[in-house]
């Protein structure tokens, strides 16, 4: 089996939370930031002027009064020393902040952090026949 790409992952991941906060019955709002790819000079200078932080999670959640930051990687992703950095004064700030390789292991950080917020449909019936 080949290993997912990154932007496949976040796809994944942005899919279950569109989906957790249909069937939850508490407020929930999350976002996801696209920092990477190629993009032009003038493009890359405006998302800089606008605030865009490098190193920042891919995936920031409130929930509860609290910040829930996920950042993405695919098998052999390595964290940038930014990312590290915004990782440490996130988790300093009271927040929570980890690195997840797959849906899976991002489900696992949230029931971590005491969110058991529901599977999507495939993934029950994937778990149920094993």
């Amino acid at each position: 089996m080949t290993s997912k790409s990154e932007s496949t992952i976040h796809t994944e991941v942005a899919d279950w939370l569109r989906f957790v906060e249909r069937e939850l019955e508490e407020p929930l709002v999350w976002t996801s930031v696209v920092n990477e790819g190629r993009r032009g000079f003038k493009t890359q200078a405006m998302i800089k002027r606008h605030g865009m932080r490098k190193g920042w999670p891919d995936v920031t959640i409130l929930h509860s009064g609290q910040v829930l930051c996920i950042e993405l990687k695919a098998a052999k992703g390595r964290l940038s020393p930014e990312q590290r950095v915004v990782g440490d004064i996130i988790q300093r700030a009271g927040g929570f902040w980890a690195v997840a390789r797959s849906l899976e292991e991002t489900q696992e950080c949230l029931t971590k952090w005491g969110r058991n917020w529901p599977k999507l449909p495939h993934q029950l019936i994937f778990s149920a026949t094993r």
